[in-house]
């Protein structure tokens, strides 16, 4: 809940993750990823002909003097480079929902771990929160503070808009360059519109999805009155839940589970199911897959 203090939050779980990816960065400054670029890093690679790679001035004396065309040899090094690392969360009204947990909290928790994970490792970390508008947008930078502002933002946000329009608008707040994408929700929206995103930005850049959900919207008792909520447009009513219904609520999120892991794989991605606690193991394992 809001009254609770964040910065206590945070500092109980915050952690050093790793994260995998399967391409090369195409950055100038040095990182931690494998680079497009030759430079001027450690990892020796190969030897060739100056005149195939320009701009290197690590000249191999004893190729140059043995080379039959006469042209200088230079040494070439991997260049390892800095990655840009994206944050965009969902802040509409059914993010608020607080069952056995805040799904509003473990989304800030697990953003300041994600933020401060970036930094450690020396990437750029920025964020962006929407609903039916762009709440708040901080492009990627290189610092620690940038992991909390991102917390805080979500950990205070109201959550009260029931629509998510702005997702139509994301695609042009992302980095130009390839970029690693996380973009946390509960996906309580029509799957039509993640196709029409992931079709949009997934083709590009690297999606990573992290589906927050409450155990108490598909654990229900197995018998008598509950009031189920409706994630986006609010209110509740009163169901009788019996054992029928109580398994047709557990195979409805079954299915969509395995629609929205089918979806992200078709891009080559993956998605998190992240349910109550934020679990900081657990996401290590997910990231370095």
């Amino acid at each position: 809940m809001k009254d609770k203090n964040p910065n206590e939050a945070f500092a109980s779980i915050i952690r050093d993750l790793d994260y995998n990816i399967d391409w090369k960065v195409k950055a100038m400054r040095q990182g931690m990823h494998k680079s497009v670029d030759k430079g001027s890093g450690l990892i020796f690679r190969d030897i060739t002909r100056i005149t195939d790679a320009p701009g290197q001035r690590r000249l191999d004396v004893r190729s140059s003097i043995r080379s039959s065309d006469g042209i200088p040899r230079v040494r070439i090094f991997e260049q390892k480079s800095a990655l840009k690392v994206m944050l965009v969360a969902d802040l509409s009204a059914s993010l608020s929902y607080s069952g056995f947990v805040s799904k509003r909290e473990e989304m800030a928790k697990f953003a300041v771990v994600l933020g401060y994970s970036a930094y450690r490792i020396g990437d750029a970390f920025g964020f962006l929160g929407y609903s039916d508008k762009v709440e708040f947008y901080e492009p990627p930078v290189f610092s620690k503070a940038t992991a909390f502002d991102a917390a805080r933002r979500i950990w205070e946000s109201d959550m009260n808009s029931h629509g998510h329009k702005a997702i139509a608008e994301i695609a042009e707040h992302l980095p130009k360059e390839k970029s690693l994408i996380f973009w946390f929700s509960d996906f309580y929206f029509p799957e039509k519109e993640i196709e029409e995103f992931m079709a949009l930005v997934g083709n590009y850049h690297d999606v990573r999805a992290v589906s927050f959900i409450d155990s108490s919207e598909i654990n229900l008792p197995r018998f008598g009155f509950a009031a189920l909520k409706d994630p986006e447009r609010g209110g509740k009513r009163q169901v009788f839940i019996r054992p029928s219904i109580r398994k047709k609520i557990a195979k409805t999120f079954d299915e969509k589970r395995k629609r929205l892991e089918s979806l992200f794989a078709r891009y080559g991605n993956s998605v998190y199911f992240n349910i109550d606690d934020v679990n900081a193991k657990e996401i290590q394992d997910w990231l370095l897959k």
